[in-house]
């Protein structure tokens, strides 16, 4: 299948889309063309944008990139309250 590739008026609606906030909105519609390639891209790569087999854009959270990210790497970094948690256990 050819790689399908978004203008920059599509990379635009879909940043736009990635967050629901209506100062984010402004702020993309005020960015130049480089800008909305780089946070795109940026955005893709982080998983958050992402491409199906047909070209269309969906979109995860970053709650559900860093679980994909923790099952595709086998561990889990722990937090400070899972830390704490732990040291009460003891």
């Amino acid at each position: 299948m050819a790689k399908r590739y978004l203008t920059t008026e599509q990379r635009k609606s879909a940043l736009k889309l990635a967050y629901a906030d209506r100062d984010w909105v402004s702020k993309v519609d005020k960015m130049p063309p480089k800008q909305i390639y780089a946070i795109f891209n940026k955005l893709k790569k982080d998983g958050i944008i992402n491409l199906d087999g047909h070209g269309n854009v969906f979109f995860r959270t970053r709650e559900e990139v860093n679980e994909l990210k923790e099952r595709r790497d086998g561990f889990h970094q722990i937090t400070l309250d899972e830390y704490m948690q732990s040291k009460k256990d003891i």
